[in-house]
Parts: C-alpha cells; sequence; structure tokens
C-alpha cells in the first residue's frame, strides 16, 4: 500500500511539472501564423498578421490585426515585410507601417511591396495601453518563396 502511495505522488508530480512547462509556452502556431505570446495578458486577446503574393501585379500584400475584449486607451499594430538575407542570417525589413487608434478594440493595417525573388515573411507588433497597463506581443507568419 505504501509503495503505491508513493507511486501516485510520483505520477501526480511529473504530471504537474509537465503542466506547469506547457503553460508557460510562448509560442503558438495557428496556421501559417507564430503567435510569441507572453502569458497572462489581460486585454490582448486575438492577434496576428498575414502574407500574400500576387504574381500578376509582382506585390507582396502583409497584414497584421490586434484585438482586445473592450475598448481601450490605446491599441496599435505595427507590420513589417520581411526578406531573409542568406548573407547576414537574418530577416531585413523592406517595408514597414504602423497604426494606432484610441478607444477602441480592433486595429488592423495592410501594407505592399514589390516583389523581387527571395523568402520573405510578415512580421507584426500588438500593443494595447489601458490605465497605465501596457501589453506587447508579436506574430510572425512562415515564409513565402518568390521566384
Amino acid at each position: 500500500m505504501k509503495r503505491m502511495v508513493g507511486l501516485i505522488c510520483i505520477v501526480v508530480l511529473v504530471l504537474v511539472s509537465n503542466v506547469m512547462v506547457f503553460a508557460n509556452e510562448s509560442q503558438v502556431k495557428l496556421g501559417d501564423v507564430i503567435i510569441n505570446s507572453t502569458s497572462g495578458n489581460e486585454y490582448l486577446i486575438d492577434y496576428g498578421c498575414s502574407i500574400d503574393f500576387y504574381a500578376t501585379d509582382d506585390k507582396i500584400i502583409a497584414s497584421g490585426y490586434t484585438n482586445t475584449y473592450t475598448n481601450v486607451d490605446s491599441i496599435y499594430v505595427d507590420v513589417y515585410i520581411e526578406k531573409y538575407s542568406s548573407s547576414s542570417r537574418a530577416w531585413e525589413t523592406v517595408y514597414n507601417d504602423s497604426k494606432k487608434l484610441y478607444d477602441d478594440d480592433y486595429v488592423s493595417l495592410s501594407i505592399q511591396a514589390s516583389a523581387n525573388p527571395g523568402t520573405y515573411r510578415a512580421f507584426a507588433i500588438h500593443k494595447i495601453s489601458e490605465n497605465g497597463t501596457n501589453e506587447t506581443d508579436t506574430s510572425h507568419t512562415l515564409s513565402i518563396d518568390i521566384n
């Protein structure tokens, strides 16, 4: 009986430690969007970005949005089109723009850039401010290759 109680205690400890590790996970993949989340946001409930390539116009369009459950003092999204540089092994900004609204619960923005051959992704910064509370998170898409 003592062995059984000891075994149950060990199993419970292992399960609790695994739940704690996964609860602090900071990167979530939803479809083609990767969200880098700081756990415990009070106001930010939904945010993300997307990227599309239109071959007929040789244009890349990136979009981003930030959403809260209620109107906040300010809500912001900053959207980037980034191109991967094999020489520096880093993402470099091709174009970016931002939009900030006041006393609102949703903001979105779309930007575009001319496409040259390479690997691209969209990256977005999402921010809110409400009664002295500031929350910031980021998201980015998977990469797309343009030939």
